[in-house]
């Protein structure tokens, strides 16, 4: 009998083992609302968000679940499109969430997944007491109906999609190790030189064997994936120089050669190897030579638009600003409302807003006029907002993951389309900005803080040099089409505070010393370009313009985890190593080009150490030789930038003193003048120091 039992139990095991896990239904703990309403009736629940930061959690597991059960399943209806929808998993922590996207409107009940199974096995999630709470936006005024929420195992179409997203994560690991294998390697054979003439590219380089071929790469292609190159020629063992005519028809295009990339290969059997570290052009013989724009100080604004306090530039003494320009709200692929500017490139007829040029036309030439140097931060915005949807598909990168904390994305080079409507972008401004005629771009800013490029230049989860390689591209692109019409411009590369810190509170997010060490290794394998560093050193926490006493991770070392006003001395001394020189003897432009000390409010107190602040980073950066310019973020206190009050202005909508003039205004207006030291005076005292000396320190090993 005793015997039996246990043969019994086991069977009763074993069945249990094989049986497949169950489905587990959840329900709202409405004790857990924030920022929401939330009502159920007949299994549905109702929720309405009544401030920014809405969340409800669901009952905690009453036991232990299979792991098997990885899908959150439930059907819901919306009146109106829903931003992001976000699932947060105990314990609760910013990187402990699966983001669900945009949820779009419906009517009618629609059913939405979302696969929780990655992070369930990091945190090992799914033991009595665990819980999943949902984000349903960010902001007040959201409906959301919500039924049949389930916790279930994948089907089969799930698992199949969730075994090719594997398939897909191990090939973007293996292609980092190539390009790290890559930057990296020694080879036999070189491509020395890239010359690009009127109609002509000309490669000139050595083979180490006869049976090496040259071949090009253009920008949708890998460097790391031999086999897949196409457009060969054969050379000879030794010594060569090959010709190719410019422009060639491919991919529906008429492709320019400029934007190539050269390498030599070998045959080894039916594979090819790389012989040799690919190389972009040299030397771009270019249409015309405009001015190149002089920087008088260092002293700048950021994000500078035209408005009725333009006086600004004057008072202020500016001799520098960033201008945003959003490429996907100034190209379409037919007239638009208001009129279009026709532009032909690729053999591709498009049309650039006349509003919108008409308004940087206005920008350009207001600064012009003043000697401004100007600085255009290229983006590339994620959704339509009224521009051309074809072209704005053809526009994003392909693996772009859309959700709350994502504001623009990586420009889409892995097609001949992508290419070919991005470059022709980048030569349509470039052209207009150099002509004489409508004002000027001296320099470039690729995108917005790439270090941080999850939130900020989105092309999905990446590992970093993945990440880079196409960051490169892009800079490369731009670098060589605006060479044609102006060699003194630089393109930058943006950057967070973020030196050696890793912010994983999103999921793409490098290390900005890490990208810039691996962009110079670029610039050394593939020839060296005008490039430079468009860093934003905000305080550790942007709410709080006492950087002195809470920048902790602002240390004085190389290997700080950040670079703020703080310890400016670490980029400085980076930018002003010989190893990270343009062709090993020339210093990179280094702009802070965004960065500001916020007012917590409009208290005197608060506005007082806003003023400290930026006066301990003028004092700091007007005596660092390695920083060319800094632009102050922002000029005018905007209701749109997270609650921060970093303008030099208050809100122009401001009750009482609408545009009113802070002390930082006055602290920057007496930057780098004979007034300056009688101004800043007040401000020793806020910081707790008796002279300006003492900001200064040498950086430890």
């Amino acid at each position: 009998m005793k015997i039996y039992n246990l043969r019994l139990l086991s069977l009763f095991a074993l069945v249990a083992c094989l049986m497949p896990a169950m489905a587990l239904n959840l329900n709202f703990n409405p004790s857990t609302k924030h920022n929401l309403d939330i009502s159920t009736a007949n299994g549905v629940a109702k929720i309405t968000t009544t401030g920014n930061d809405p969340y409800v959690s669901f009952n905690a597991l009453a036991s232990a679940i299979s792991h098997d059960n990885t899908i959150l399943s439930f059907e819901y209806t919306a009146p109106k499109d829903i931003n992001s929808v976000i699932i947060y998993m105990s314990p609760l922590a910013g990187t402990n969430r699966v983001e669900m996207g945009r949820l779009k409107t419906s009517a009618s009940w629609k059913t939405v997944t979302c696969d929780l199974g990655g992070l369930m096995k990091k945190l090992n999630w799914g033991k009595k007491g665990d819980f999943l709470r949902i984000d349903p936006g960010t902001a007040a005024g959201v409906e959301i109906s919500i039924r049949n929420v389930v916790l279930r195992p994948m089907t089969a179409d799930e698992q199949a999609a969730h075994n090719q997203w594997l398939a897909a994560e191990k090939a973007k690991k293996e292609k980092e190790n190539a390009l790290n294998a890559y930057l990296h390697a020694t080879y036999a054979s070189s491509v020395d030189r890239v010359e690009v003439t009127d109609d002509q590219i000309i490669i000139a380089g050595k083979a180490n064997s006869s049976d090496c071929q040259l071949v090009e790469l253009a920008p949708w292609q890998d460097v790391t994936n031999p086999n897949h190159y196409n457009y060969f020629v054969n050379l000879k063992a030794g010594d060569f120089k090959v010709a190719f005519n410019r422009n060639v028809e491919r991919g529906g295009v008429t492709y320019d050669r400029l934007l190539s990339r050269w390498v030599v290969v070998k045959a080894n059997g039916e594979d090819l190897t790389l012989d040799s570290h690919a190389r972009y052009a040299d030397v771009v013989k270019p249409i015309r030579s405009a001015s190149e724009g002089i920087l008088k100080s260092k002293k700048g604004l950021g994000g500078f638009r035209i408005n009725e306090k333009v006086g600004d530039l004057d008072l202020l003494g500016i001799n520098s600003v960033t201008v945003n320009m959003h490429l996907t709200q100034l190209v379409f692929s037919h007239e638009p409302k208001g009129g279009g500017i026709p532009y032909t490139y690729g053999g591709k007829k498009f049309y650039f807003s006349r509003e919108r040029m008409d308004y940087y036309d206005r920008v350009m030439t207001t600064l012009e006029q003043r000697g401004i140097v100007v600085s255009a931060i290229l983006l590339v915005d994620i959704h339509m907002g009224g521009t051309d949807s074809t072209l704005m598909r053809t526009f994003r990168h392909p693996e772009l993951e859309e959700g709350q904390d994502v504001f623009y994305t990586m420009p889409n080079l892995t097609t001949p389309e992508g290419v070919n409507l991005y470059a022709a972008c980048l030569d349509f401004l470039a052209n207009r900005y150099s002509d004489g005629k409508h004002g000027r771009i001296h320099h470039w800013i690729m995108h917005n803080e790439v270090d941080a490029g999850y939130t900020w230049t989105n092309m999905g989860r990446q590992p970093e040099l993945v990440y880079l390689d196409t960051y490169i591209k892009s800079m490369r692109m731009c670098s060589n089409i605006v060479r044609q019409y102006d060699q003194h411009s630089a393109v930058l590369g943006s950057y967070t505070h973020s030196w050696l810190h890793i912010d994983d509170t999103n999921f793409s997010n490098y290390s900005s010393k890490q990208m810039l060490d691996h962009t110079v290794l670029y610039s050394k394998a593939e020839g060296d370009f005008l490039w430079g560093v468009a860093y934003h050193p905000y305080p550790q926490d942007l709410t709080k313009p006492q950087l002195w006493s809470n920048d902790n991770l602002a240390t004085y070392d190389r290997n700080a985890k950040l670079c703020t006003f703080k310890n400016l001395e670490v980029i400085d001394d980076w930018i002003r190593q010989p190893e990270n020189m343009y062709l090993g003897n020339q210093k990179r432009l280094l702009f802070l080009s965004e960065n500001g000390t916020n007012s917590p409010s409009y208290d005197k107190r608060d506005l007082d150490l806003q003023a400290a602040g930026a006066a301990w980073a003028w004092k700091k950066i007007n005596a660092l030789p390695g920083i060319d310019a800094v632009q102050w973020h922002a000029w005018i206190d905007n209701r749109h930038e997270f609650g921060l009050h970093i303008g030099l202005r208050k809100f122009p909508d401001q009750e009482g003193d609408p545009w009113g003039i802070k002390p930082v205004w006055r602290v920057w207006q007496a930057a780098g003048t004979k007034n300056e030291d009688k101004v800043f005076k007040p401000y020793l005292k806020v910081i707790g120091i008796k002279n300006w000396k003492q900001i200064f320190h040498k950086l430890d090993d």
